[in-house]
């Protein structure tokens, strides 16, 4: 079994995909003082994962790419060796290099959006498979990335979040390798996928 070719409609479907993240998240974009709104201060997301990434970004901005130690911690822990905070997750890393030394709430907040975009991308590539329709895709995609799968209790837990986000890139590799015969690509895919679900895991994600 070969994998569905993408065509000019799925090119779509993964544009409107980002519109609808812009139509979902627009209270966090706007520019508009009145209209605007932030993640809740009151949890995890500020007073764990915010924090954290300050420091991360302190250090990073310093040219230390991977801090080993957070001596601030109670009476110091190592920064590296705790999964939640996902000291050497790739896209953690590509947040840090846009933002720089300007990194704050709206970074994160940003990082949190983009995730959510991946999610969606993702899952629509396995439903689009697995069904073998574009519509399919789509609804997968919506339902995964904006139901309370996502957009409940993970949002405060990101080290969840961004595990759950490349799930569905990994059970398609793991699909894709398993229908066809000695197929390198599909394990590949899976293997790309589980990476990144651990690079962003947390001890306590649940998958």
């Amino acid at each position: 079994m070969r994998p569905i070719r993408f065509i000019q409609a799925d090119l779509l479907a993964l544009a409107g995909l980002v519109g609808l993240c812009g139509f979902f998240f627009w209270r966090l974009l706007t520019p508009v003082d009145a209209d605007q709104i932030v993640i809740a201060p009151g949890g995890d997301f500020a007073g764990q994962f915010y924090n954290f990434s300050v420091y991360q970004a302190n250090r990073f901005a310093q040219g230390d790419r991977i801090p080993l130690w957070n001596p601030y911690n109670f009476g110091g822990s190592p920064f590296l060796a705790d999964p939640q905070w996902a000291v050497a997750y790739p896209m953690r890393w590509l947040s840090l290099a846009l933002w720089s030394e300007n990194w704050d709430y709206r970074a994160l907040q940003w990082e949190f959006m983009l995730h959510t975009l991946l999610a969606s991308w993702t899952m629509y590539a396995l439903g689009r498979v697995l069904s073998g329709q574009v519509l399919g895709g789509v609804v997968s995609a919506i339902v995964f990335a904006y139901g309370p799968y996502l957009q409940g209790f993970p949002v405060q837990q990101l080290s969840i979040f961004y595990s759950s986000t490349w799930l569905p890139l990994a059970i398609l590799g793991i699909h894709w390798g398993s229908r066809a015969v000695a197929d390198w690509r599909g394990y590949l895919i899976g293997g790309v996928g589980m990476a990144l679900v651990s690079w962003g895991a947390s001890t306590d994600c649940g998958l």
